[in-house]
């Protein structure tokens, strides 16, 4: 029965768009968040996606940081405002990828 049900219930994948990825930067961005949480998620999200994509669709030097690609990231959010429907993880790419590229 249980199968039947899970079956029969609609897939949806709750993907991370570059709206949220912003509001959560914001918070990393002030010196007196009230949200620790979207903070740490921002940080972690790019984290994530720089473990990911390193070395195929961008190249961070050895010693760069989860700060200074965080800030890379936000800064591209801030200067495009007209893509931030898009997804966070193809926007965050896209910000790395255009800071670090791959030679």
């Amino acid at each position: 029965m249980i199968t039947a049900v899970m079956l029969a219930s609609p897939v949806h994948a709750e993907f991370v768009t570059g709206n949220e990825l912003y509001q959560w930067g914001k918070e990393f961005k002030r010196s007196d968040t009230t949200s620790w949480i979207e903070a740490g998620a921002y940080m972690g999200y790019i984290q994530a996606i720089s473990d990911a994509f390193d070395d195929v669709m961008f190249c961070l030097p050895g010693n760069a940081t989860v700060g200074q690609s965080s800030d890379v990231v936000m800064r591209y959010l801030e200067a495009h405002p007209e893509k931030r429907h898009y997804t966070a993880d193809s926007l965050a790419g896209a910000a790395l990828s255009e800071a670090f590229p791959c030679n």
